[in-house]
């Protein structure tokens, strides 16, 4: 498994965009961890204003419990336990649950 970490406080904003199936849970941390079994490719990164990950293919993504979160994904977008904004585009199905807010679907 292909794993990355980078700290970012409480309640950062983050861009997750995925080839294929992801799966967001809100964590009771302050960093990003996020982690693929395909050889896809993956990569976290601090952008200007906001934390973004790629990821190739299917991942899995851990995010401080208040983030905002953004999502794009080519197949599935399963979210659980996240207590800011949630917008999430799927190419499937959107998942979504115990969330405080979902922006758009």
């Amino acid at each position: 498994m292909t794993q990355r970490t980078i700290v970012v406080g409480k309640a950062p904003n983050v861009i997750i965009k995925a080839g294929g199936s992801v799966i967001v849970k809100g964590d009771d941390g302050e960093q990003v961890i996020a982690g693929t079994n395909d050889r896809w490719g993956l990569k976290v990164e601090r952008k200007q204003e906001h934390i973004e990950v790629q990821i190739g293919s299917n991942g899995t993504v851990f995010v401080p419990l208040a983030s905002h979160v953004k999502i794009y994904a080519g197949k599935s977008i399963d979210v659980q336990s996240v207590k800011g904004q949630v917008d999430g585009y799927a190419g499937l199905d959107l998942i979504v649950q115990d969330v405080y807010c979902l922006g758009h679907a």
